[in-house]
């Protein structure tokens, strides 16, 4: 009786030694395109109006705040959420409303490590109005903040974040 056995696999051929294999780190450009206040070199975007051309094209503001303040909002609300920051650091630049909704994410975004802000999108839909996007890393997780902020009616010069949403 001829049983049924698996067919015999051939030896392997002299194995050769392993070499080590030289490792190099090589540097990876960022995939991501740029934030909406950074034109690449040579992008016809990027040009200088003239002066005739800038007086047109940009009508006076009375505060123009600083580039980098939308993010700097962005990572002390994110830290906010992460329970690495205290609340009450907000309450100047938010409405008892967004306080609140602050309080309800909090235990949902909480993390031992400190959060980092990847990416910032900003969109002015009207006058006295920054809607903000804000894509955070917190620890293992990414999640994305969506932020209003609306220029407080008493001073003119003061932003405040009105609604706050997370996915």
């Amino acid at each position: 009786m001829q049983e049924n056995l698996p067919p015999e696999l051939p030896l392997p051929a002299r194995q050769l030694p392993v070499r080590p294999v030289a490792v190099r780190r090589i540097a990876i450009p960022d995939a991501a395109p740029p934030y909406d206040d950074e034109r690449p070199p040579g992008d016809p975007a990027a040009r200088e109006p003239q002066p005739d051309e800038a007086a047109e094209a940009q009508p006076e503001q009375d505060d123009p705040e600083p580039p980098a303040w939308p993010s700097q909002f962005a990572q002390v609300l994110a830290e906010t959420l992460a329970g690495a920051r205290p609340a009450q650091q907000l309450r100047p630049w938010t409405t008892e409303q967004t306080r609140q909704r602050i309080r309800q994410l909090g235990p949902m975004l909480a993390t031992g490590q400190r959060p980092r802000v990847r990416r910032i999108m900003t969109s002015a839909p009207a006058p006295d109005v920054l809607e903000m996007t804000a894509v955070v890393g917190f620890g293992s997780r990414v999640r994305v903040l969506a932020l209003r902020l609306e220029r407080a009616e008493e001073a003119r010069q003061h932003w405040r974040c009105t609604a706050i949403e997370s996915a």
